[in-house]
């Protein structure tokens, strides 16, 4: 990726169709706002990588791909990627069309120049996460043999409830041996809801373990026996499903956590904490509506009794001023926050589409010279100001 000169950058911005965050002669239109879901140690979420990556082998952008979750704000435009690592890069273009979680697929392209795992950083609206993916040496693409050590059986962790969608959370380790090294691709068939799965390599035979991630939302309560095929192996383990728990939410009790600034990212930092009393345990998730550009939202599992329960903050505060924050329970509730002015910068350029005027400051510009024919991409900070 060659950067262009920022002066450069300003004088092309003006040649956009768009506005605000980010914006992309492939994909054009408002773009888009939302969180880039991640893991405190950085590690991007879901963190599914899918294909075989073998040393000297080009990757196919259909079969080669990795999957990232942001949590919409604001539908619109998006451009996601990563840098070039190895000879590879990854990237995704589209429109989002509504809020709420969304997956999103980052084509592979490139020709992995080693084996070994490398490490890839992924960005979003100025967010990023991590991936790290593994490379097969030359001649090991082909699919892996090994078998199940599934005693005791595995326990998946995270937790489970009916009508409340499964997370990167919501996994299980399997134990395997391996006797010739490749790639593995497994997902389980489609039960109460629910499906793992997960892909990736072995470098080395022996003892070894496997990752599989849950997705998908489950329908009932329920204890259900989840089966693992691969070839000749098999293994199962067991899932109990709890049902909607019962509660009373204290809304005098919000806990308002972080630092809340115009056009800056909400991060984990930006919570609030409320008591609940609940009468019958359960699952629940609770994602309150996004006012100027912020949305909250948790779920999870709650025993009966009083206890505490965090949402979090996503989005990108729009304008400073205090904003009313509506819980969607009964009683209603509603908690304040309020947002600090950004900083003050000088307007690098400014245009005006229709009655609509949108103004701010140049931030990156990338050229991409591995793609046939290269593609341009802008980036920059803005603000609709009329």
């Amino acid at each position: 990726m060659k950067k262009l000169p920022v002066l450069l950058c300003a004088a092309l911005v003006f040649l956009l169709n768009a506005c605000q965050k980010e914006v992309s002669n492939e994909t054009g239109g408002t773009p888009s706002e939302g969180l880039l879901q991640s893991e405190l140690s950085g590690d991007c979420l879901p963190k599914n990588v899918v294909g075989v990556y073998e040393q000297g082998t080009a990757l196919n952008g259909t079969s080669n791909y990795m999957e990232v979750s942001v949590d919409v704000t604001t539908p619109g435009s998006f451009i996601i990627y990563t840098d070039t690592v190895n000879g590879v890069y990854f990237r995704g273009t589209g429109i989002f069309t509504a809020t709420g979680l969304s997956v999103i697929k980052l084509a592979g392209y490139g020709t992995p120049a080693d084996d070994g795992i490398y490490n890839f950083i992924v960005t979003y609206n100025n967010q990023t996460c991590s991936i790290p993916v593994t490379f097969l040496p030359s001649g090991a693409g082909g699919p892996a043999t090994f078998t199940f050590n599934c005693s005791p059986a595995p326990v998946p962790q995270g937790a489970y409830g009916a009508g409340v969608a499964l997370t990167a959370a919501n996994k299980v380790v399997l134990n395997v041996n391996v006797t010739t090294i490749g790639s593995y691709n497994i997902t389980t068939t489609a039960t109460n809801g629910m499906i793992f799965s997960g892909s990736g390599a072995f470098t080395s035979t022996g003892p070894a373990t496997i990752e599989l991630t849950g997705s998908g939302t489950p329908t009932a309560a329920a204890t259900n026996t989840i089966n693992v095929t691969s070839g000749s192996a098999t293994c199962s383990f067991q899932v109990t499903v709890t049902g909607a728990a019962v509660f009373t939410l204290n809304c005098a009790s919000a806990d308002i956590d972080g630092v809340y600034k115009q056009g800056q990212n909400l991060t984990t930092a930006n919570t609030v904490t409320f008591t609940v009393n609940v009468t019958t345990a359960g699952a629940y998730t609770l994602t309150t509506t996004a006012v100027n550009g912020m949305v909250f939202f948790g779920s999870g599992t709650l025993a009966t009794g009083a206890q505490t329960i965090v949402l979090t903050g996503g989005g990108t505060p729009l304008a400073a001023g205090t904003s009313t924050i509506t819980v969607p329970v009964t009683p209603s509730c509603t908690f304040p926050v309020t947002v600090e002015t950004g900083s003050t910068t000088t307007i690098q350029w400014k245009f005006t589409e229709g009655a609509i005027t949108y103004q701010g400051t140049t931030d990156d510009a990338e050229y991409d010279v591995t793609t046939s024919p290269p593609v341009s991409g802008f980036f920059y900070l803005g603000v609709n100001s009329t």
